[in-house]
C-alpha cells in the first residue's frame, strides 16, 4: 500500500532558526521563509535552492504574507516594523512603522490595495499600500493578536487573539461587528467557507469550531484531540482538510464528523494548501523546512484508503458471521407457543463497503438465511412496549432462560396483528432508511416516523370485536337449541 502522506522535500532554509513561513494560494508553488537571521528566503517547492533572499529588517522576522499574484510579500520583524516587497523587481517597496510590539500576523485584503497586520500590542491595523500608511486602527483585544483573514468579499476582517477571541470587524463601518468566545486557547488558525457564509477556526484548546456568519452562532466542534496548527477548506466546500502536530483530518460539519486521519509525520505546521488534487503542508524545525505531500483521492470521503477497505470486509464478515450463529441458536430454541404473543425485531445493519442498509429480519425462517426470529416472552413484551429503545441503546432478549444481550443501531419493534386473524401476511411493517453515511457518521433517520395505534385504540378494536363475535355466537346456540327441540317433537309425533 502506498503511503497516503509523504515527505517531498526537506532543506536548511536560514542559518539560524526558522520562526514563519507562508506559501502562495494561486498556484501552491511558491514558499517564503523568515528566520532569526533577520532574512526573508523564497523558494520554488521542489527546488534545493532559494529564488532570493529579502534583506532590509533588522531583527528577527516573525510574520509573512502573499498577496493574491504572489507578486508582492509582507514580512512582519519582532520590533513591530513591516516591510513590503515586490518579488518581479526583486526590491522593497515600503517600509512601514506603527506597531509598539512584535508583528506575528499579517493579511492582504482580497483586491491588493490593503492589507492588515495584527501585533503582540493587542492592536489591528489596516494599512493603505498606496497611501504608505496606517488607515485605521481596531482596539478590542485584550492580549496579542496571532492570526488575521480577511472575508473573501473583502467586507469584514476576522482576528485571533492570545486572549481566545476571534473578532469580526466590518471594515465600512470601521468598528466590531461580533466577537466569538468559545475557545480556550489562543487561535491558531482561521479560514472561510469559499461557497458559503462559513467560518471555521483551531485554536490551541485543541479544537475546531464551525461558525454560522449569518446568525452568528456556533454550529459544532470537534472532540479536543489534537494540536491545532492550520486549517483550510477543500474548493469544492464539502471539508475541512485540520493540519495539527500528529497529523492530518478530514472533518465535515453540521453535524461534525471525522471523515479520515492520516499521519503524515511533519514537525511544526506552518501552513496547508490544495491544489489540483494534492494537500501540500511546510513544517519547520529549528532551522530546516519540510513540504509535504498527500494525495485527496486516496483520503475519505473522496477515495478509499486500502486500511479502510480491510476494516471494511473485517465488519461485513463479522456481521455475516455473527448473524449466523444467532440463527443456529434461534433454531435449537423452544418452538413458539401459539398462546404466547410475539413481536418482530428488526436490526437495521450499514453496510459501510456500499452504505446501503441490511433490515435483518427475525421469523425463524431456513429458507431465507437473513431472517431470523427469537422468542420472547409475554412478560418481555410489555416491557418492550412502555419503553421505547432510542438509537445506539441496547435490548436485552431471553431465549430458553437466558440473557442474550445485543446492541442494535436504531432498532423498531413491529407488533404481530392478534392471533385470531388468520392473515398475518398483511401486519403492517415500518421501513427505516438511512441517508448515505460515512465513517464515524452519527446515524440518523432519512424519515419521519409515522404515528402508529397506540395500545387503547387496538384493546378498544378487540373488545368490539370480541362483542360481536359474542353475541353472533349465543344467537346461533339458540337457534340450534330451537332446532333441536322442534326435531324432538318431530320423533315424538312420528313414534
Amino acid at each position: 500500500m502506498a503511503k497516503r502522506g509523504y515527505k517531498l522535500q526537506e532543506f536548511v532554509a536560514h542559518t539560524t532558526n526558522v520562526n514563519c513561513l507562508s506559501m502562495g494560494k494561486k498556484t501552491c508553488r511558491l514558499l517564503v521563509t523568515g528566520g532569526d537571521d533577520h532574512k526573508v528566503n523564497v523558494w520554488a517547492i521542489g527546488k534545493p535552492t532559494s529564488l532570493m533572499s529579502l534583506c532590509g529588517h533588522t531583527s528577527p522576522v516573525e510574520s509573512l504574507a502573499f498577496n493574491s499574484p504572489e507578486v508582492l510579500v509582507l514580512a512582519g520583524s519582532s520590533t513591530g516594523g513591516i516591510k513590503l516587497w515586490d518579488l518581479e523587481e526583486t526590491k522593497m517597496l515600503r517600509g512601514l512603522s506603527g506597531h509598539r510590539s512584535n508583528c506575528i500576523a499579517l493579511e492582504f485584503h482580497p483586491f491588493g490595495e490593503f492589507f492588515a497586520s495584527g501585533s503582540l500590542d493587542t492592536n489591528l491595523k489596516v494599512w493603505d499600500i498606496r497611501k504608505k500608511g496606517c488607515i485605521h486602527t481596531y482596539k478590542g483585544h485584550t492580549r496579542g493578536i496571532s492570526m488575521i483573514r480577511f472575508t473573501p468579499d473583502g467586507r469584514w476582517v476576522v482576528s485571533g487573539g492570545f486572549d481566545n477571541v476571534v473578532k469580526i470587524w466590518d471594515l465600512t463601518a470601521g468598528k466590531l461587528l461580533n466577537e466569538f468566545k468559545f475557545h480556550e486557547g489562543h487561535i491558531r488558525a482561521i479560514d472561510f467557507h469559499p461557497l458559503e457564509f462559513l467560518l471555521a477556526t483551531g485554536s490551541a484548546d485543541r479544537t475546531v469550531k464551525f461558525w454560522d456568519l449569518e446568525t452568528f452562532e456556533l454550529i459544532g466542534s470537534t472532540r479536543p484531540e489534537d494540536n491545532v496548527r492550520s486549517v483550510v477548506f477543500h474548493p469544492d466546500g464539502r471539508t475541512l482538510f485540520c493540519g495539527a502536530d500528529d497529523g492530518l483530518k478530514v472533518y465535515s460539519w453540521e453535524p461534525v464528523v471525522c471523515h479520515d486521519s492520516v499521519d503524515m509525520g511533519w514537525s511544526t505546521l506552518g501552513d496547508l494548501c490544495i491544489n489540483e488534487g494534492k494537500l501540500l503542508g511546510c513544517s519547520y524545525h529549528r532551522n530546516s523546512v519540510g513540504v509535504w505531500a498527500a494525495d485527496i483521492a486516496h483520503i475519505e470521503p473522496y477515495g478509499r484508503n486500502d486500511q479502510t477497505e480491510k476494516k471494511f470486509n473485517l465488519e461485513r464478515s463479522y456481521s455475516s458471521v455473527k448473524a449466523e450463529s444467532v440463527m443456529r441458536s434461534t433454531l435449537v430454541s423452544r418452538p413458539l407457543s401459539p398462546d404466547c404473543e410475539t413481536k418482530d425485531i428488526k436490526n437495521i445493519y450499514i453496510d459501510t463497503a456500499s452504505s446501503n442498509p441490511i433490515a435483518t429480519r427475525k421469523d425463524g425462517s431456513l429458507s431465507s438465511p437473513k431472517k431470523v426470529s427469537l422468542p420472547v416472552d409475554a412478560c418481555e413484551i410489555s416491557n418492550l412496549e412502555t419503553e421505547k429503545p432510542s438509537p445506539g441503546t441496547e435490548v436485552n432478549v431471553k431465549s430458553n432462560g437466558q440473557s442474550d444481550k445485543r446492541s442494535f443501531i436504531t432498532p423498531s419493534i413491529v407488533q404481530r396483528e392478534n392471533p385470531t386473524v388468520k392473515d398475518s401476511s398483511n401486519a403492517a411493517k415500518e421501513a427505516i432508511t438511512f441517508s448515505r453515511t460515512k465513517p464515524g457518521m452519527l446515524l440518523k433517520p432519512a424519515h419521519v416516523r409515522r404515528p402508529s395505534v397506540n395500545k387503547f385504540e387496538v384493546e378498544k378494536l378487540l373488545a368490539a370485536v370480541e362483542s360481536g363475535t359474542l353475541s353472533n355466537i349465543k344467537k346461533r346456540v339458540r337457534q340450534r337449541k330451537v332446532y333441536e327441540l322442534s326435531n324432538q317433537a318431530c320423533i315424538r309425533r312420528w313414534s
